[in-house]
């Protein structure tokens, strides 16, 4: 029954985090600086942050993190932020902010309650809310609709570029322990001072050993299994280990061509 439990705690954190793949260019014409977003949440922890949004508001994001409130924004310009906005960084990127604040909430120390999440899954609660959440869902979603065919239309609609970007920040940022809990001067630093835009890929892979490839597969592949679990998909849990590699090597190839790239711009 515990088991079970924190499976359902894990899948409901993707379900929160994930954005659809659809829209995109829709929402591209309405995006904003990340300035502007910094200036509302400067002074606020991650935490008051992430209940800001909606779709990460309640729930088992209480019972892991424990309740509060969100900050008190003044107009709908500021509440448009929180609601599928897409935020262009000083680099030019267009990223889910959304999932940045969600790797920054899980930064060391963890709460008792996500410690035992990860204690009792296997699975890393850090990588959880951000990228190997959201390509657990692709690959959770590919097996329910049959496990078969190409991976590119789950990838788009729930790990394309625009959410693992995000992802990749929140988790580098989440590294150590932050050195505030000001998400507004974390973030600040991260992208004006410390040039984050030109280094994510790097820096994330920097986080990983030799190993890296079989800790993606592993990482997606438990997530996955905790998805299946809470939707009563028993029946594919048994595939989840042998589907999890082609959504793993397109993970490890996006991000190593990244850091490819960002070695070859430092080196000119």
């Amino acid at each position: 029954m515990l088991r079970r439990t924190v499976a359902l705690l894990l899948a409901v954190f993707a379900l929160g985090l994930a954005a659809p793949g659809g829209g995109r260019t829709a929402m591209a014409e309405n995006e904003r600086g990340l300035d502007e977003f910094i200036a509302v949440v400067w002074g606020q922890d991650p935490g008051t942050v992430r209940r800001t949004f909606p779709r990460f508001q309640g729930g088992l994001f209480d019972q892991v993190y424990g309740p509060g409130e969100g900050i008190a924004l003044n107009g709908e310009r500021d509440r448009e932020l929180f609601i599928d906005q897409p935020i262009r960084t000083p680099g030019g990127v267009l990223l889910d902010v959304g999932h940045v604040i969600a790797g920054l909430e899980a930064a060391p120390p963890l709460p008792l309650t996500a410690m035992l999440v990860q204690q009792v899954t296997g699975c890393e609660l850090r990588g959880a809310v951000t990228w190997s959440g959201d390509l657990g869902e692709a690959l959770a979603a590919y097996l329910v609709a049959g496990g078969a065919g190409e991976i590119a239309p789950f990838i788009a609609m729930y790990a394309d570029d625009y959410d693992l970007l995000g992802d990749l920040d929140g988790y580098v940022l989440s590294a150590g322990e932050l050195t505030t809990r000001d998400t507004g001067a974390l973030l600040e630093t991260a992208y004006y001072a410390d040039n984050l835009d030109g280094t994510r890929f790097s820096r994330f892979r920097g986080l990983f050993g030799d190993d890296f490839a079989d800790m993606v597969t592993r990482e997606t592949a438990c997530f996955a299994r905790a998805l299946l679990l809470r939707a009563g998909n028993s029946a594919e849990v048994a595939n989840v280990t042998g589907a999890a590699g082609p959504f793993a090597a397109h993970f490890v190839e996006w991000v190593n061509l990244g850091a490819a790239i960002e070695a070859s711009v430092a080196a000119r």
